[in-house]
């Protein structure tokens, strides 16, 4: 594998290193979680959020209120819905459907409650965070799933091979 480092004459011990690393990172499955698309996508929405959160200065309340109910309304339909195994279709059809109807429950529950606390004195600022949160948390939610299916994969193919290396 070819390297600026050897073109530029740097130390072997350190090229050595960095292979080291980038092998950890790989076998470690975290090369989801540090790879540079990744980390731009979250510097991007934290940069969003927080520009979101200074341009509706007076309307803060209704601004959080929006990220709240988002967040709990796709983390409950996101529970529900990877709680089952898609071996069986109906099952995991019937869980998302759950999942849907407990979305629009809590999100109706969280604008009736933000509404009688005052919390929502404007309906737009609380639309648009409601809708870019509920994007963003949908967008993080399906991250830590691939992470954590790609785990999973990766910790029953290191027991398959030990398996294998015993028997063998």
């Amino acid at each position: 594998m070819f390297h600026f480092c050897e073109m530029a004459g740097v130390d072997k011990e350190a090229l050595w290193w960095e292979n080291k690393i980038a092998n950890l990172i790989r076998a470690e499955g975290m090369h989801f979680l540090f790879s540079c698309e990744v980390i731009m996508k979250l510097g991007l929405i934290l940069l969003l959020s927080s520009l979101a959160g200074v341009l509706s200065g007076e309307h803060f309340h209704s601004f959080m209120a929006g990220f709240g109910i988002a967040a709990i309304a796709v983390g409950t339909a996101y529970w529900l819905a990877f709680r089952c195994s898609t071996r069986y279709p109906q099952l995991a059809l019937l869980m998302l459907l759950m999942g849907l109807m407990a979305k629009i429950g809590v999100t109706i529950t969280g604008v009736m409650w933000g509404l009688e606390a005052n919390l929502i004195n404007s309906p737009f600022v609380f639309s648009l965070s409601y809708l870019f949160f509920s994007i963003v948390v949908t967008y993080l939610y399906s991250r830590l799933r691939e992470f954590q299916m790609a785990r999973a994969t990766e910790k029953s193919d290191i027991s398959h091979t030990i398996i294998k290396s015993k028997t063998a």
